[in-house]
């Protein structure tokens, strides 16, 4: 130490290479670790998140991905009636299933498409009220849907959905209840039917939601992003420990180190 003192002191070019070594161990620092910061986990949406969810309670209560299957089981009083289909970017199939009959469109370009029975694979055009015959798409539509979980009360994984609150002039306590668990809504709205139809015993609606290859996907991009972030930590670790040996030897060995330049 006091012989790197006194070269300090009085050797120019010594104190010269000191200085550089120094600037080019603090320019190897920065830039691992901007390269650290680079492959670093961001804060991707979790759908999952997904993703993962995939369905998952989020500002707008219920996560609607982009592209998933669906499955619609609904039941009026005795009657059960089903929709099914894949909801992409671009359209949406639907399969309607009332009574062993089944009936085929696509939703597309803000147009409903009736398969023809005849020839398959080809469609004409149809209307929202042929699709939903018997049964109102509001009641089945996750959007309306999230515009009752916004107004409901939360108890434990249920949501209360009061009359008063989406029905004008309603006074009543009465509510409804919608049942978040996993990929499934559950919605029990034989109350609020009731409002409109007493006759109705029951007016169930359960939806399903299938994300099977979207989510390991984001399971893919979630152990990349860990591996990345690990070694990341793992080269910055060793870098400061290469940058304080070379400080120790500039320190202590000064000769021997620098003897490798001349």
């Amino acid at each position: 130490m006091k012989d790197f003192l006194e070269k300090w002191k009085s050797d120019k070019r010594y104190r010269a290479k000191i200085k550089l070594l120094a600037y080019t161990i603090f320019i190897i620092i920065i830039f691992i670790y901007a390269l650290t910061l680079d492959i670093s986990p961001r804060n991707y949406e979790d759908i999952s998140d997904i993703n993962n969810n995939s369905i998952k309670e989020t500002a707008d209560i219920i996560k609607i991905p982009e592209q998933y299957e669906y499955i619609i089981k609904i039941k009026i009083d005795d009657k059960e009636y089903k929709y099914s289909g894949i909801q992409t970017t671009e359209k949406r199939t639907i399969k309607k299933e009332i009574d062993d009959k089944v009936t085929n469109y696509i939703y597309q370009n803000n147009q409903y498409y009736l398969e023809d029975s005849i020839n398959i694979n080809n469609y004409v055009s149809t209307t929202k009220e042929e699709v939903y015959d018997i049964v109102n798409y509001n009641y089945i539509n996750l959007t309306t849907i999230n515009e009752y979980l916004k107004k409901a009360t939360k108890d434990n994984n249920q949501y209360l959905v009061y009359l008063k609150d989406i029905i004008l002039g309603n006074e009543s306590d009465r509510y409804f209840v919608i049942d978040i668990n996993d990929k499934n809504i559950f919605v029990d709205y034989t109350v609020l039917m009731k409002e409109f139809n007493n006759n109705i015993k029951t007016y169930t609606v359960n939806y399903e939601i299938k994300e099977k290859e979207w989510k390991r996907w984001i399971m893919a991009k979630e152990v990349k992003k860990e591996k990345n972030s690990n070694g990341g930590l793992v080269t910055l670790i060793v870098c400061g420990l290469l940058a304080v040996a070379l400080m120790v030897g500039c320190i202590f060995f000064p000769e021997e180190l620098f003897g490798l330049f001349k």
